[in-house]
């Protein structure tokens, strides 16, 4: 795969809790898979923000309650309207400034910063500045990006939802999406994938 920095879309991970009181009420976490981050091994929901988060309630001393999974935009939706809710991870924006309580960020900023990939393959894929990605379909997790891109005058047309990261990752090696904003570290992990689904 090819790198491109048309402009870096920074963004800070963080978790979020709609009202964490520290109080005999059990607080229900919500995530999605997004490795590194989080994601499933042998059946346990793991990962860097995984630890952080874990490590963080037990410095509260509040007990260990278990992680519900599910995808990103439902949990998100969840969160929202329900007391004593918490999701890891989410982008800080100015959107969403008053709708939580925000605790973080879980990861150094250098490491959140999104870029945009393409198959190497895609030759054709010629990218000198973010207004060359605008004419390329895009591919990211349904309700967490397209803010940004928006933001920035993408075409809503050109912008594609996918549920999982293995949706997306499929539909990039099937040439249904040219670009795909993630960060280094997932793309570490997706390239597995990829080799896997290829």
């Amino acid at each position: 795969m090819n790198i491109f920095y048309p402009k870096k879309i920074a963004i800070t991970i963080l978790f979020t809790l709609l009202t964490f009181t520290i109080s005999a009420e059990k607080i229900k976490i919500y995530t999605s898979e997004l490795p590194p981050y989080h994601f499933f091994e042998e059946n346990i929901i793991t990962g860097i923000a995984t630890e952080i988060v874990m490590a963080t309630l037990q410095e509260a001393g509040l007990p260990h309650y278990p992680i519900i999974t599910m995808p990103w935009a439902r949990s998100f939706i969840i969160v929202k309207n329900e007391k004593n809710s918490m999701l890891f991870t989410a982008v800080r924006t100015p959107a969403r400034e008053e709708d939580f309580l925000w605790v973080g960020p879980i990861i150094p900023e250098k490491d959140a910063q999104l870029k945009l990939w393409k198959l190497k393959r895609r030759t054709e894929i010629k990218i000198s500045s973010i207004d060359d990605c605008k004419k390329y379909r895009i591919g990211v997790i349904r309700d967490a990006m397209p803010f940004t891109l928006k933001k920035h005058n993408f075409p809503p047309e050109l912008i594609t939802q996918t549920n999982t990261e293995d949706q997306r990752i499929s539909m990039l090696l099937a040439q249904r999406i040219d670009l795909m904003p993630m960060t280094e570290l997932s793309l570490c992990n997706g390239s597995h994938k990829m080799k896997k689904l290829t």
